[in-house]
């Protein structure tokens, strides 16, 4: 049964990509699946999204939204296209795309790069639309778990993903929140541990002063129960710190649940598409010269 929360919320909050998903969805006839994952694509290629979810069976929907503060950003359309060439299935409507692999595995294409995200709102709005359209999924029941996964394009996620929340999760749980670790970086080994660590090390500071936000804030290893998402009005439409931002609002709605295991691989590249994270992190340490350098404040 949906809660007035979740059907208030889809009715005032949600982003109107959800009307013209329900308009699109006659014509998209998705399958029922367990679980949903939602990834926002940016400047990503096909050959890292697939290793997302590799070691996955096929129980999942994954819904991505491709976005670009560009209008028609050619790696992002590129990602588009490669999709659709890849899959054994594919049904289309507007901005949306259905797609069903050879291995089983099925997508929910977004195009938000024919029309551009405005760029304060980045990844942030991406990650919405997705979530939105995975919450509607749920009421319409084609998503049997009421858990609202998210990840990025560079994370690789273990065997036993979706089943770790769901044995965990109750009505009381806001949020779950898996370990990580970064993937081999010889190049960068030294900067890409420094910053792992200064990351665990901010969190332990913050469980030494039993804090209530004591817990990692990485938009690739969160997990949410939908109807706290609903209560919260989403994630907040920012193009950096949007994670940080929704999980200190969930923490005031119930338990944020952090697991000791499985842990997610994450990628150590370098990058500058946002002003904070793993790759201008890294690289902030390399620009120092020298590791020894680097204090964690």
């Amino acid at each position: 049964m949906i809660s007035p929360t979740t059907e208030k919320y889809l009715r005032l909050y949600a982003e109107e990509e959800v009307g013209n998903f329900v308009e699109a969805s006659s014509t998209l006839d998705i399958a029922a699946c367990q679980y949903c994952l939602v990834i926002p694509t940016f400047q990503e290629r096909y050959e890292s999204l697939k290793d997302v979810w590799q070691n996955l069976s096929p129980e999942f929907l994954a819904i991505i939204c491709a976005n670009s503060p560009n209008d028609n950003e050619p790696i992002t359309r590129q990602l588009m296209t490669d999709l659709r060439a890849k899959a054994q299935i594919v049904r289309c409507h507007n901005e949306f795309s259905y797609l069903e692999m050879d291995n089983g595995h099925k997508i929910l294409l977004i195009d938000r790069c024919s029309r551009s995200i405005p760029k304060k709102q980045g990844v942030g709005l991406a990650r919405k639309i997705g979530a939105d359209i995975a919450l509607k999924l749920i009421q319409l029941q084609l998503i049997e778990h009421s858990i609202i996964f998210n990840t990025d394009a560079d994370a690789v996620l273990p065997p036993d993903y979706f089943q770790s929340v769901t044995k965990v999760v109750t009505d009381q749980t806001a949020a779950i929140i898996f370990p990580f670790r970064h993937g081999p970086n010889q190049t960068n080994r030294i900067a890409c541990d420094l910053y792992e660590l200064s990351l665990l090390y901010y969190v332990g500071g913050l469980k030494y002063a039993n804090s209530p936000y004591a817990h990692q804030t990485v938009g690739s290893t969160i997990s949410i129960n939908s109807e706290h998402y609903t209560k919260v009005r989403g994630f907040p439409c920012r193009s950096a710190g949007e994670d940080f931002y929704l999980l200190n609002k969930l923490a005031k709605t119930g338990t944020i649940l952090s697991l000791a295991e499985p842990e997610i691989l994450l990628s150590s590249r370098l990058s500058n598409r946002v002003s904070f994270g793993t790759g201008i992190g890294i690289q902030n340490i390399l620009a120092l010269g020298s590791a020894s350098e680097y204090q964690f404040l």
